[in-house]
């Protein structure tokens, strides 16, 4: 979840910096073919991103029903659609008094860019973030495997399919 607020220091957001940098596979292993050319891309303005994973205690707080499978309120929230995911950021928006985002339903949903709520980070905005200024998979390094087994660069940062014992 990325936010325009302005209190995000106290809600476990950080501030991302506007800058550029090359999106898509810069690393070590091969990768997908959407994941290629790699390109300079632009973040003209700073953002606030969510340092974890919405919890399910946050998700249920804000929606009051938790739809996740592997139950634990400390658990990211798992088993929310795109929509789903679009209706907390407004929720918590309006929770807090702040913007919504979004805007319309179905497939005919907008987001206002100039909003001071809560919205899903885009796919470059994401990525940005996750490299941290590196050129490598990761802000950690380079995947060592692809995904699975254990990885160990990846194992310091992430939940992925080799350290979250089938959940």
């Amino acid at each position: 979840v990325t936010a325009a607020a302005k209190s995000g220091a106290d809600n476990g957001m950080v501030l991302i910096p506007a800058g550029i940098f090359q999106m898509g596979n810069t690393g070590a292993y091969g990768g997908d073919s959407d994941e290629e050319p790699v390109r300079d891309i632009t973040i003209s303005r700073d953002f606030l991103m969510s340092v974890y994973e919405i919890t399910q205690k946050q998700y249920e707080e804000v929606m009051g029903t938790n739809p996740s499978y592997f139950k634990g309120e400390n658990l990211p929230v798992e088993k929310v659609s795109w929509y789903d995911a679009v209706e907390y950021c407004n929720k918590l928006s309006e929770m807090e008094g702040l913007e919504k985002c979004y805007s319309g339903s179905g497939t005919t949903i907008v987001c206002d860019w100039d909003a001071t709520g809560y919205r899903l980070p885009t796919e470059a905005e994401w990525e940005y973030a996750a490299k941290a200024r590196t050129t490598t998979d990761f802000y950690s390094g380079n995947l060592t495997n692809q995904y699975c087994p254990l990885d160990a660069n990846l194992d310091k940062i992430g939940w992925y399919c080799g350290n979250a014992n089938s959940k």
